[in-house]
């Protein structure tokens, strides 16, 4: 699992999992060497830990390494033939199931190994598979990931670098609502959304077979509301990326409400808003 973690110590995990033997779970903590690239090539920390035979069985995993700054964190669990993962359904926006693997259309094994001293990098892919495979684990994390705050969506990044960079709803809110809030009234022409279209998971074309017909991170119906609660716009099944939006005249506001009526599937997420004044 690709997870965005804050700095200070890693948080504690717990995995569901099926097991036909009493036997062992060996788990890794690695990250990228380079912050800000996603290739594991440094283990901050390894934990073994007991597996009893059963069904249904919760494991926990307890890491001992502490981050200096905010930044992606691969969860590795190594390959026992006598355990079966338990996935979830759910799809967060910034986090990622990855697997050990190659593409065969460029790649010949799971590992980058070129001669020495041509100045090439060696390393192992960790790829996301397709949908409907590449499902997330079942997985419980102490303290929560606090990486999908609202201040996400006026950093200037428009999809996960080094963070998530987005603000993810809670699963638990029927209603999600983003509010932006100014200490003066302000004047807006125009305002621009970015939503998560999953840049991992492209639809190239009808010549490549696709689960989707949008993406299920994507906002689909949505209102925005002013500081009088009046529907300044109101969009239905959207599916694009970013969303423009341009009013014939400026709308007068100290605040401004995205409410999230429906995604394609996933949680409501936003990478980015943005808000041009009009001039008059």
């Amino acid at each position: 699992m690709l997870l965005p973690v804050q700095p200070g110590k890693v948080p504690d995990f717990e995995v569901r999992l099926r097991s036909c033997v009493t036997t062992s779970l060996v788990a890794e903590l690695w990250i990228a060497d380079r912050q800000g690239t996603y290739t594991p090539d440094r283990c901050l920390d390894t934990c073994a830990v007991s597996v009893p035979q059963g069904e249904s069985v919760e494991i926990a995993l307890h890491f001992e390494a502490s981050l200096k700054e905010a930044r992606y964190v691969f969860l590795v669990l190594k390959t026992n033939v006598a355990i079966e993962l338990f996935t979830s359904d759910d799809l967060v926006t910034g986090i990622l199931a990855l697997s050990r693997g190659m593409n065969a259309a460029v790649a010949k094994s799971s590992s980058q190994t070129p001669p020495e001293g041509i100045g090439v990098d060696a390393f192992d892919f960790w790829l996301p598979q397709r949908r409907p495979s590449g499902k997330n684990l079942s997985l419980s994390i102490s303290p929560p990931l606090r990486s999908f705050a609202p201040t996400n969506v006026i950093n200037g990044f428009y999809r996960p670098f080094v963070s998530a960079n987005a603000w993810v709803a809670s699963p638990r809110d029927a209603r999600p609502c983003l509010t932006l809030s100014w200490k003066q009234p302000v004047c807006i022409r125009k305002i621009v959304l970015r939503f998560d279209t999953d840049f991992d998971h492209a639809m190239e074309s009808v010549l490549m077979e696709h689960k989707e017909r949008a993406m299920p991170f994507c906002v689909a119906d949505y209102r925005l509301l002013d500081d009088a609660g009046n529907v300044v716009q109101a969009v239905a099944d959207n599916h694009q990326t970013q969303n423009e939006i341009i009013f014939s005249e400026s709308l007068h506001t100290k605040q401004l409400h995205l409410e999230v009526l429906r995604t394609h599937g996933g949680y409501a997420a936003v990478f980015g808003i943005n808000c041009f004044s009009g001039g008059d």
